[in-house]
């Protein structure tokens, strides 16, 4: 059995885990990846559904400042060029 089966479904004997929904979304983003993970199995690990939704949230904050920070970047850049 491998080490985190606990990731594991069977689901029209087809395994499905995190990781192959991510992969077959073509989520990218660690942070996406990692709140679509948290909410995935929220409540069933170590931590209480709550604080997995604290951390959902957390990420999705970090990753919507990452593309406010990524568009002032090329917004700049866009802005020396034209000057």
């Amino acid at each position: 059995m491998p080490k985190y089966s606990y990731y594991a479904f069977d689901y029209k004997g087809v395994r499905i885990d995190p990781y192959r929904i991510l992969l077959q979304y073509g989520i990218t983003h660690p942070a996406h990846q990692h709140a679509l993970k948290k909410l995935l199995r929220a409540g069933r690990s170590v931590k209480s559904q709550l604080q997995d939704i604290d951390e959902v949230i957390s990420s999705l904050e970090r990753w919507k400042q990452m593309i406010v920070e990524d568009s002032v970047k090329i917004k700049k850049k866009r802005k020396l060029k034209t000057n």
